[in-house]
């Protein structure tokens, strides 16, 4: 059963979080579903912060060799393809549009959650 309790533990939430990416950036109003609004620049740096964290999580735990060797390249060449594949979903729906500023800021939470993960690793190898 250790790969079911990976799976459940490790890519479930990975996929949880890429598909909620997915649907925040389907809706057209993002801030009036949830009814608060956070800065645009706040919002994309802790999404794919958690992202790369996520991501890290799951590539580490993987039982594929390369994937656990170089989780730190794979894992943020993933999360960049992810964003640049975010803002190209939302150029079809209604009232959002693609954005180099956004993928940016995406690309700055991808560095910041390799930070963490890496002082998160070292506190729990």
């Amino acid at each position: 059963m250790p790969e079911a309790g990976k799976f459940l533990t490790h890519w479930l939430p990975w996929y949880a979080y890429l598909g909620l990416i997915f649907f925040i950036s389907s809706l057209q109003n993002p801030e009036r579903t949830f009814g608060f609004s956070a800065s645009d620049f706040a919002a994309h740096i802790l999404e794919y912060a958690g992202l790369l964290f996520l991501t890290r999580r799951a590539f580490d735990a993987s039982g594929i060799a390369g994937l656990r060797v170089r989780s730190t390249v794979t894992g943020i060449l993933f999360c960049l393809l992810y964003a640049a594949s975010d803002e190209f979903h939302q150029s079809f729906v209604p009232t959002r549009d693609p954005s180099l500023i956004d993928f940016a800021y995406d690309a700055a939470g991808v560095l910041l959650g390799g930070m963490i993960y890496k002082r998160w690793r070292v506190r729990f190898p």
